[in-house]
């Protein structure tokens, strides 16, 4: 899967248990947080949520892309 988004802020909400790999593609003017308890941030760029799993691609030019649990 792989989401386009404007200027604005993106918030993806996980289940708990889900594992996946997300991929965010960012510029300088973006910024990438989570609040996931399995998360763990291998660069910038990568993260793998509960041991990783599915990929996700996300790209940014501007705003905030949010990672967290429902």
């Amino acid at each position: 899967m792989r989401r386009m988004q404007p200027i604005a802020v993106l918030v993806l909400e996980l289940a708990s248990e889900q594992a996946v790999t997300v991929h965010v593609d960012v510029s300088r003017r973006a910024r990438v947080t989570s609040d996931l308890p399995g998360a763990t941030r291998h660069s910038a760029r990568r993260w793998s949520i509960n041991g990783g799993g599915p990929e996700l691609k996300i790209a940014a030019d501007r705003g905030h892309v949010r990672l967290r649990s429902n």
